[in-house]
């Protein structure tokens, strides 16, 4: 009896002890992946000292002798932070996150490859102005740095069980794109919806149903929409809800928005101008942001740039916030910046008009984690990708300002030098993002509002309805 209770002692200790070594390296493996928050680390590249000192909520303030110097640190901040962040965002950009998750991924991979964003980056990179470019480079070499300072890998790819690739120069491009499936229709469904309802109700109707806007709208020229007249009795159109369509209290919950609001210095008691920005994206864990604030001398003498607020992690700008001179932030517009073209078969090519042209075809390898790679063919046209068919059988193009190399790139680095909200909004006509609404206000009290990004130049057609 005492060698079969020696027996289970010796098993319960055995057992207790690998626990121990088992928690102890798990702990060692997640306090290795965590920042680095004091000490002093060697970075090659640098042209003088940086220094990094974080508040009590770890906001870190960074500091140095150049605005290059600063977009490394930068980057070194952002890996040891916010790695896997950073490459999910790659990796949703450019359609790999199969890679690391496998098959459940799958689909929302060949939704992404579809739009072939990796290699629009790469162009997007080979275009940029020689000192965006530097800035850029510098920033990359910071991310790999501070990922190749931490003690352990970030703790998500232990449980992965896999090793995080390095940063590239495009994946810093690619994060926008992320961006561009989070903020705008990248199959024209709304299109889609607005061309059914033209097609097949009373016109009246159609129009009642889904105006162009409302009284609330501003335009651009400074003029007010015209509201659609409540229709009389329709001939055609109305017909009983299909069973099952869910009601207006099941999706209230679904209805999004952001606001932002700028108050002129002539209307405040101090006359000094006063903005205000909330953008309303999905809770996530991290959070979508990270704030930061950074410093460097500007020039001859005492000249000094600080700017403070918000910086995505995968790119090396700040996106919104101050510069002590001008003040900007923004919320998503929900304009219409995608077509969807009805294409004309002629055989086994389409119509143009400039005549028939053959399909461009773009064949798809997606790397599937414990699995064959998905291979599939993309279809091309001079428009964008074949993405669907409408109700009536016609493939149909999507053409959309993300496929342009004008759509994407780091205008950021010229808004955080304006002086005047006059900069800015030049500064952000220039700036390649998914359309925002931006506003900003100056130090002088005055305040602007603009559409930050590219937006589409139509000519001959509304872009309200599919179109052939």
């Amino acid at each position: 009896m005492r060698r079969w209770l020696k027996i289970v002692l010796i098993v319960v200790v055995a057992l207790l002890l690998l626990v121990l070594a088992a928690g102890l390296f798990v702990r060692n493996a997640i306090v290795g992946s965590l920042p680095q928050l004091e000490g002093e680390v060697r970075v090659a590249g640098l042209a003088s000292t940086v220094t990094i000192e974080r508040d009590t909520l770890g906001v870190p303030t960074i500091r140095g002798e150049t605005r290059a110097d600063v977009a490394r640190a930068l980057g070194f901040v952002h890996a040891q932070d916010r790695f896997f962040q950073m490459d999910l965002l790659r990796r949703k950009g450019a359609g790999e996150l199969s890679e690391l998750f496998g098959a459940a991924t799958l689909e929302t991979d060949r939704d992404a490859r579809l739009h072939g964003f990796r290699a629009v980056a790469h162009k997007v990179v080979q275009g940029l102005p020689e000192k965006h470019r530097r800035l850029l480079d510098a920033y990359v070499e910071g991310v790999n740095a501070g990922l190749a300072s931490l003690d352990q890998d970030p703790f998500e790819y232990l449980l992965l069980r896999l090793d995080p690739e390095p940063w590239r120069e495009e994946d810093s491009v690619l994060v926008l794109y992320a961006m561009y499936f989070e903020l705008n229709d990248s199959h024209g469904s709304r299109e889609s919806a607005r061309g059914l309802l033209a097609d097949l109700i009373d016109p009246e109707l159609a129009a009642f149903l889904v105006p162009r806007g409302t009284s609330w709208d501003a335009p651009l020229d400074g003029g007010t929409m015209d509201v659609p007249p409540l229709p009389g009795t329709p001939t055609t159109g109305l017909q009983p809800p299909p069973a099952g369509m869910a009601t207006e209290e099941e999706t209230a919950a679904a209805v999004v928005g952001s606001n932002n609001w700028a108050v002129a210095g002539s209307r405040t008691a101090d006359g000094r101008a006063i903005l205000a920005d909330d953008m309303h994206l999905g809770l996530s864990l991290p959070n979508t942001w990270f704030r930061v604030t950074m410093g460097w001398p500007t020039g001859g003498g005492d000249a000094y740039r600080r700017i403070t607020g918000i910086t995505l992690p995968g790119s090396p700008a700040l996106v919104a916030g101050s510069n002590s001179s001008v003040a900007w932030g923004f919320t998503n517009s929900y304009g219409d910046w995608s077509d969807l073209v009805i294409l004309e078969i002629d055989g086994e090519q389409y119509l143009t008009p400039d005549g028939p042209r053959d399909f461009e075809i773009r064949t798809e390898t997606i790397e599937v984690r414990g699995g064959e790679p998905a291979i599939f063919e993309a279809r091309w046209t001079i428009w964008g990708p074949v993405v669907d068919q409408d109700y009536l059988g016609r493939p149909r193009a999507l053409r959309w300002i993300a496929h342009s190399t004008e759509g994407a790139n780091l205008g950021f680095f010229e808004i955080e030098e304006a002086s005047t909200i006059d900069e800015a909004m030049a500064a952000a006509n220039r700036t390649g993002i998914p359309p925002q609404n931006f506003v900003c206000a100056d130090s002088t009290g005055r305040i602007g509002w603009t559409i930050i990004g590219s937006i589409p130049n139509r000519q001959g057609f509304s872009g309200l309805v599919p179109t052939s």
